[in-house]
């Protein structure tokens, strides 16, 4: 299904195991199956999300917390 327009995501984050695994996702990590330590996922992962989302274009932005 192609959406009506161009969808641009104007914030992604492709999931790095330091993020993935970062304490605050435990519960998401456990309400998807996954266990305490999440590999390396490959960019074609959030690619093909991207792809199924319709998003043609996105921007990725690095940040910085305490």
């Amino acid at each position: 299904m192609t959406p009506p327009h161009d969808l641009i995501d104007a914030w992604i984050q492709h999931p790095t195991p330091g993020f993935v695994n970062h304490p605050m996702f435990e519960s998401l990590r456990r309400w998807m199956g996954m266990g305490d330590d999440v590999p390396e996922m490959p960019l074609e992962f959030t690619i093909a999300a991207m792809d199924q989302a319709g998003v043609k274009q996105a921007m990725t932005c690095a940040w910085c917390g305490p």
